[in-house]
């Protein structure tokens, strides 16, 4: 059984109306996402044993300085827990750690931890 969302104040306002809330939900998203780059390379298939083909993504460190730049400072976490201040101000010396973790994961075809 699901709940209703809502009602939420905005700006101000009460509101209680599930479209206009959704509308409200969404301008919120919008204004926070990032667009991932949509200028890297992808060359060679990677070969894994299930679930759809993967091709191999280029990333250096600098892309994961510039992707962690691009955070908002006050933004929450993600599913890992990691606040974004943290990234933000560790960015230099978390960047070829995750570089190296995120090619080997491409590599091995395996979610590292």
């Amino acid at each position: 059984m699901s709940r209703p969302i809502g009602p939420i104040a905005w700006q101000g306002k009460h509101i209680t109306d599930p479209k206009e809330i959704a509308n409200v939900l969404d301008e919120q998203y919008v204004s926070v996402y990032t667009k991932p780059l949509h200028n890297r390379t992808t060359n060679q298939s990677l070969q894994c044993n299930e679930g759809p083909e993967l091709y191999d993504i280029d990333f250096t460190t600098n892309d994961i300085e510039q992707a962690i730049a691009s955070i908002g400072t006050y933004s929450a976490a993600g599913p890992d827990m990691v606040p974004a201040v943290l990234l933000k101000r560790c960015v230099h010396t978390l960047a070829t750690p995750l570089c190296f973790l995120w090619r080997s994961s491409l590599d091995t075809c395996q979610i590292l931890t």
